[in-house]
């Protein structure tokens, strides 16, 4: 089993010997083992990431579609420009509010011009967005909803940016009042989605470090290394991406 986990996963050796040879009596043993197996479910988790990356990437090819991004891509993958980063107060920078940084450009007219926070948030849906859509846009009573709801908007985009993770009909909408018409919104989507099952991993592990403790510091886990775990990808992307 050991040489398996060796020669089969990216879990530590150090910890992979640790873990094997630990005795039922150490005091350590629980956080040795929590330890090992967040990191096993963390690579599982993160290799599937990988392939869907190679996945989509295939995709792109067999569309026709132009990767003007493609050395990005081969570093980093799909989903390695929304992996977790340790912000320098110590907050976490979350998948999906990474993706909408990077929404600021992607959804711009102009790419050198990205949106403004408050630009990107009117993209936001609000439940009085059709009674708003009704009224005269010279009238008081425009004004006074827009400016409420705008509130509310900017209030949303906030807490989605520190981490808070939107509803999956909040996100259907967000999506397509960002798109352009006539633009397929499958993969903005796609990507949003699967930031905010990332986003809700990270959590789940966080509570469980919290709870359980762990041998390492969980920053010093693989939780907030995915490009250790990409970095065994690249050939076969780069491989894709030049057909």
């Amino acid at each position: 089993m050991k040489r398996l986990l060796h020669e089969h996963t990216f879990v530590d050796s150090d910890l992979i010997e640790i873990a094997s040879t630990v005795r039922m009596s150490d005091p350590e043993r629980p956080r040795i083992e929590q330890q090992f197996w967040q990191d096993i479910r963390i690579e599982f988790y993160y290799s599937l990431l990988s392939n869907l990356s190679l996945d989509i990437m295939e995709r792109f090819v067999e569309l026709g579609i132009d990767s003007k991004g493609s050395d990005e891509m081969v570093s980093q993958g799909l989903m390695g420009i929304l992996a977790p980063k340790r912000k320098p107060d110590g907050q976490i920078f979350y998948p999906f509010a990474q993706l909408l940084d990077r929404w600021k450009s992607v959804f711009s007219e102009d790419p050198n011009e990205p949106l403004t926070w408050r630009e990107l948030s009117k993209a936001i849906p609000h439940p009085s967005d059709q009674e708003i859509a009704k009224l005269d846009l010279k009238s008081k009573e425009y004004k006074d909803l827009w400016d409420i709801a705008m509130d509310t908007r900017k209030t949303r985009l906030k807490e989605w940016r520190s981490g808070v993770l939107p509803r999956d009909e909040q996100l259907l909408s967000f999506v397509e009042n960002l798109l352009p018409e006539n633009r397929d919104g499958h993969y903005a989507w796609l990507v949003a989605h699967l930031s905010l099952i990332w986003g809700r991993l990270i959590k789940q592990e966080i509570h469980r470090y919290e709870a359980g403790g762990s041998l390492y510091d969980i920053d010093d886990g693989l939780l907030f290394r995915y490009e250790d775990i990409w970095k065994h990808y690249r050939d076969q992307a780069a491989d894709i991406l030049a057909t």
